[in-house]
């Protein structure tokens, strides 16, 4: 399934009005089943890219923060 959400996550090509919460769940769903990481990664990686500069600092210190909380997490 979420190799499906990325193939239609990568379809996106300007900013999403509900970028953060896109973001939010796709690091969301990584928390909660942290082998699913490295495909929210890419995910995560498309979503913010497509933001600007000072605001992708802040989401990615967002994810940072939340995947910092998962124990044992190499990522």
């Amino acid at each position: 399934m979420l190799g499906e959400l990325h193939t239609e996550i990568i379809k996106q090509k300007v900013e999403p009005d509900d970028l953060e919460v896109q973001v939010a769940i796709a690091t969301d769903i990584a928390v909660v089943s942290p082998l699913t990481f490295p495909a929210i990664a890419g995910i995560l990686s498309h979503l913010i890219s497509l933001q600007n500069k000072e605001q992708k600092e802040v989401l990615w210190n967002k994810v940072y923060e939340k995947m910092n909380k998962v124990p044992h997490n190499g990522y």
